[in-house]
């Protein structure tokens, strides 16, 4: 789905770009949302920032992080749990 949305070029390179995707094929979720990160924290952060934004639309009810090939870094999953910390919270 990920390769596809690339190849395709209809998922930005910059990190935060996302994509909407309606009923994707082979997936149960109704509306899936990539969000492009990159291999730097500050990356992670934005495209954590950029997913957690969707959550924002009424019918979202749930976000799920997945890191592509060995970018799970422990750096990078302790910027995606900050940017989710810091993306949800309410003054």
């Amino acid at each position: 789905l990920v390769d596809t949305a690339h190849r395709s070029k209809d998922l930005e390179a910059s990190p935060g770009a996302t994509l909407a995707l309606y009923r994707p094929a082979g997936v149960k979720a109704p509306r899936v949302v990539l969000a492009r990160a990159g291999d730097t924290a500050a990356a992670v952060r934005k495209a954590v920032a950029a997913g957690v934004g969707a959550l924002r639309q009424p019918s979202t009810k749930r976000l799920a992080l997945v890191f592509a090939g060995d970018s799970a870094s422990p750096a990078a999953v302790q910027a995606a749990v900050q940017a989710v910390a810091e993306s949800s919270y309410v003054y």
